[in-house]
């Protein structure tokens, strides 16, 4: 149980350093990083949407949802258990 608390504040960080690299709200990262692990796949509409507040163009919005969606999947893998 000790261990499950720790991995849980683990992934509170680096949920919190994520969404700092990024300058994108951390409940929105978080709710992402659960929508992923969640559904095993991540949409740009949904990226798209839960960055819509940063007003960003085009080309901004595009380049920030391929670098939280890889930012995402790097979260996933070093929390999922091993053969996920």
């Amino acid at each position: 149980q000790e261990y499950n608390q720790f991995e849980k504040e683990s992934l509170e960080r680096d949920l919190i350093t994520v969404s700092d690299e990024l300058e994108v709200d951390a409940p929105r990262i978080a709710k992402l990083y659960y929508s992923y692990t969640f559904a095993c796949q991540l949409t740009d509409e949904e990226i798209r949407v839960e960055i819509e507040y940063l007003n960003h163009g085009l080309l901004r919005t595009t380049s920030m949802i391929k670098r939280i969606k890889t930012a995402i999947d790097e979260l996933y893998h070093k929390y999922s258990p091993e053969g996920k």
